[in-house]
């Protein structure tokens, strides 16, 4: 039998065993045990190189590529990140100083959300960070009354996101409650004249998360370039056109209404993009758009598509019954739902001569809802065979729960192959000293 291919870059089937950057998963489990997570360093350097690739953008033009923290936040992880030259986007006031104690630069840090506490406004203005994002009037009314005293604080106005919801997922269409409408940013942008407290940076959109359309970028440029000609009228002249993130991972399966009906309808595997073709479509977009002359700098914010396919998740089976395997990973570790995205698994051993065939993948936890995979191809699995999760970076360690489980250990498979822990393993003890210290 030949065996299917993985369908992830660093996960290759040799000598009838499954290796994950070069090492055997087997070995690997040796180390770590099972639940836990572990990240690749030559594939988080991979991708952040694509991204420079991708988007080589034309004169004036420079690009900025933030990391949106929200997606992994392990302090080693971000360590690593900020030693690639990278920016961060954060999100609330913990992510902010995580950041800052990983390495990174205030002036490469920005803070971002659409409804911030005047502490963590308050906080960011005295950590010196490049600016604050503003969703709403009353966000600016905020930030601008925390911004008191000598520091002027600089901000960007995001814009909702453009385009046609209904051909997106879940996940987009519920986005479109982000950024400001075309009346509310007149207003902003009037607010904004009137007050030198603070300092008018740029432009942002929003633009989702698993975002498959490249041409939903062109039109954020538009969108972006119109706000910009409206913020002239005002007199005020920015620097940075943010795009966001939402680039996805290219080893994510959808489940979207559009990912269902090009299944369905079309006969269509759904495949996922090439990230260079959203950095074509941007580079035409920006060719075709006039921008103010000050406007040079283009910002990107990728999460999901820089680190979800840079980790897995090793995981044991627990239990076989009535066609699922009941595995020691848990829902709780990945809880990004079903209807928005599927992640695949792959045997350690494959099982060559063995027919395989479709199982369903349950966590542990008496939840009815702790489901891993639907219809998932694997070969006969018994008690204490391993899986590999994939592209389980993202948005899984930052949003874990302890629902019945405890969050399993992290890793960081180095370029030599050595295995550094990222996080240990959350153990009982932690949660008493916890109530302990009540």
């Amino acid at each position: 039998m030949n065996l299917p291919p993985t369908g992830f870059p660093d996960l290759v089937w040799e000598d009838d065993s499954l290796r994950y950057s070069g090492v055997p998963v087997s070995d690997l489990v040796e180390t770590t045990g099972t639940p836990a997570f572990v990240f690749s360093e030559s594939r988080l350097r991979a991708n952040h190189e694509l991204f420079q690739l991708a988007f080589g953008l034309p004169s004036p033009w420079k690009l900025r590529v933030a990391y949106s923290v929200k997606t992994a936040w392990e302090p080693k992880l971000l360590k690593l990140l900020a030693r690639m030259g990278m920016e961060a986007e954060v999100a609330c006031q913990h992510e902010l100083d995580l950041t800052l104690r990983a390495g990174f630069s205030p002036e490469g840090v920005f803070l971002d959300g659409p409804a911030h506490t005047p502490a963590t406004v308050v906080r960011a203005i005295e950590s010196g960070v490049r600016f604050v994002k503003v969703d709403s009037l009353d966000q600016l009314r905020l930030v601008t009354e925390a911004a008191t005293g000598a520091r002027v604080l600089r901000v960007c106005l995001r814009l909702k996101a453009p385009g046609s919801r209904w051909r997106s997922g879940p996940a987009e269409f519920m986005s479109d409650r982000f950024g400001m409408s075309p009346d509310e940013l007149r207003k902003a942008l009037a607010y904004l004249s009137k007050n030198s407290s603070v300092e008018f940076r740029g432009l942002a959109v929003h633009m989702g998360s698993q975002v498959t359309r490249p041409k939903a970028y062109r039109e954020a440029i538009r969108a972006l370039a119109e706000a910009f000609s409206l913020a002239g009228e005002f007199g005020l002249e920015g620097k940075e056109a943010d795009i966001g993130g939402g680039f996805p991972s290219p080893s994510l399966g959808s489940t979207s209404v559009s990912g269902l009906l090009r299944t369905w309808l079309l006969n269509s595997d759904g495949k996922i993009p090439p990230l260079e073709e959203f950095g074509s479509i941007v580079r035409k977009a920006l060719l075709g758009r006039s921008f103010p002359a000050g406007v040079t700098d283009l910002v990107v914010e990728p999460g999901r598509s820089l680190v979800g396919n840079a980790a897995i998740l090793l995981t044991r089976v627990v239990a076989v019954k009535r066609g699922w395997l009941f595995l020691d990973a848990s829902r709780n570790f990945v809880p990004e739902s079903l209807l928005f995205a599927s992640r695949r698994f792959l045997p350690g051993h494959p099982g060559r001569e063995l027919p395989w065939s479709r199982k369903n993948l349950s966590g542990g936890t008496l939840n009815g809802g702790d489901v891993l995979a639907l219809g998932c191809r694997l070969p006969p699995c018994s008690v204490g065979d391993i899986l590999v999760m994939m592209d389980a970076g993202a948005y899984t360690l930052s949003r874990a729960n302890r629902f019945t489980t405890l969050v399993p250990p992290a890793f960081l498979l180095d370029s030599i192959g050595e295995l550094r822990p990222l996080r240990r393993k959350e153990v009982a003890e932690d949660v008493i000293r916890e109530s302990e210290s009540w």
